[in-house]
């Protein structure tokens, strides 16, 4: 989880790379401010306990109140800003560069790989990272990060509690971990799925004109469905596939909960534990609760992400032709065909023709022994 999320932030560039981890760090506070609402039930539960309350600690709750929801939303509008910013200037930078690319890479790389699988990944694929990969990326972090620091804090209170939660945390990370895994199985296919049925798009809407004239709306129209029901058919996969998984995952963040408020309660019956403390973890129960259902809802497509940036670095690492006018020596200058067939009509008129041009030379050759012994 944590090498695909390092992974995207390389992808980003530096400058996007700083935008995000500053939003991460801000991600951090917003926790920190969440977290502030319990010390401002506390003061309350405090003087409840105490059976006197007085002005100044409802003073002093309301103002810790106002400056936790102050902070969670200027924090979360900046960060908001910084994930969006970040997102769509990584996109627009890289179907920039992917063009520019493509300028350079030799005719063959063209006749190799189809057009419909070129343009899915400035389409689709940019745009699914734009959008859903910024969310997924960032939701994840959070969740982790904002978990982290509840078990953190909760060390200062009760590290039984804390020990509580933190077991419920691994559980969660390794049930996590077998998502990442079933994700990985279908995610190729997905994003196969996807380039296929816009490469059967384009081929249906520029041929067009071919497929009216020689009467193919029927044939091309059988690929066109077929391809849409491949692409919802994988993505059902996906979704039969993910939900008993996530269920668990809901269920471990539950029970984590649970386990917390079971503890909490037996450990004040027990005597060992203040009734202000034993409130304090049952609040704290229901925010982990939410962290991290946040983030294993979203870790299911991280997979996703992952296979986007490849196909979209796949194309980068192309290497290119030469473009700086230098003179190349070759280190042979020979050009060779093999099994070239001609016919017309029904009629076979070349069966199989094998030539190897040696220093601009034709050297025709008889069958493929002979020209297994030229080369």
């Amino acid at each position: 989880m944590l090498s695909i999320i390092r992974r995207f932030f390389q992808f980003c560039g530096e400058e996007n790379r700083r935008k995000f981890t500053l939003s991460l760090f801000l991600g951090v506070g917003d926790a920190f401010f969440n977290a502030l609402k319990i010390p401002a039930i506390a003061v309350m539960l405090k003087a409840l306990l105490a059976s006197e309350i007085r002005m100044e600690d409802i003073f002093l709750s309301l103002g810790i109140m106002l400056l936790s929801v102050f902070g969670i939303s200027l924090i979360k509008s900046k960060s908001m800003m910084l994930q969006t910013e970040a997102g769509y200037d990584t996109c627009a930078r890289k179907r920039v560069e992917i063009a520019e690319h493509l300028r350079y890479l030799p005719m063959g790389y063209f006749n190799q790989n189809s057009l419909g699988q070129i343009s899915s990944v400035t389409t689709n694929t940019m745009q699914m990272l734009e959008g859903l990969a910024t969310r997924v990326i960032m939701q994840v972090s959070e969740g982790l990060l904002t978990t982290s620091l509840i078990i953190l804090m909760l060390f200062f209170f009760d590290y039984r509690i804390a020990l509580v939660l933190l077991t419920g945390f691994v559980l969660f990370l390794f049930c996590n971990s077998a998502l990442q895994k079933a994700a990985g199985k279908l995610s190729g296919r997905k994003i196969e799925a996807e380039a296929s049925l816009v490469e059967k798009v384009l081929e249906y809407l520029q041929g067009m004109a071919e497929v009216k004239a020689y009467h193919l709306s029927g044939e091309k129209s059988r690929e066109l469905n077929e391809a849409i029901h491949e692409n919802a058919q994988i993505n059902t996969e996906m979704e039969l596939s993910f939900i008993p998984i996530m269920a668990l995952q809901s269920l471990i963040a539950k029970l984590s909960g649970v386990a917390m408020v079971l503890f909490s309660c037996l450990f004040y019956c027990a005597g060992s534990m203040s009734a202000l403390n034993a409130m304090i973890m049952v609040i704290s129960a229901f925010i982990v609760n939410a962290s991290l259902e946040s983030a294993g809802s979203y870790s299911a497509l991280l997979r996703i992400v992952e296979m986007s940036v490849d196909r979209a670095e796949e194309i980068l690492r192309t290497p290119q032709m030469s473009i700086s006018g230098e003179e190349i020596e070759p280190k042979k200058r020979d050009i060779s065909a093999e099994e070239l067939a001609f016919s017309y009509d029904q009629r076979l008129i070349i069966e199989e023709y094998l030539s190897k041009f040696r220093n601009t030379r034709p050297q025709p050759l008889s069958d493929r022994a002979a020209a297994e012994k030229a080369l």
